[in-house]
C-alpha cells in the first residue's frame, strides 16, 4: 500500500499543491498562456478521435493477446493443465 501511496496518491498531491488559479493580472501580463488553446494544438475533434481510435485499438489487442495466448492453458472444468 505505500508503494502504490507513493507514486500514485502522493505525487499528485504533490503537484496539485503548486497549482494556482490565473488571475486576470497575470492573463493581461502572459498572453501566451493560452495561446496553445486558441490554436487548438492540443485538443481538436482530430485529437479526440485519434485517442478513441487508439483506445480501442489497444483494447481489443490487449483482449485479443490475453486470449490467444492463454488459449489451452486451462481446461473447462477450471484446472490447469
Amino acid at each position: 500500500m505505500l508503494y502504490n501511496f507513493m507514486w500514485s496518491s502522493l505525487t499528485c498531491l504533490f503537484a496539485y499543491s503548486f497549482e494556482r488559479e490565473v488571475t486576470e493580472k497575470w492573463v493581461d501580463k502572459f498572453p501566451i498562456l493560452y495561446a496553445a488553446g486558441q490554436k487548438r494544438k492540443y485538443f481538436s475533434y482530430t485529437i479526440f478521435w485519434k485517442w478513441v481510435i487508439l483506445a480501442w485499438f489497444h483494447g481489443i489487442t490487449t483482449y485479443v493477446g490475453v486470449t490467444l495466448g492463454f488459449r489451452g492453458a486451462v481446461d473447462l472444468a477450471g484446472r490447469t493443465e
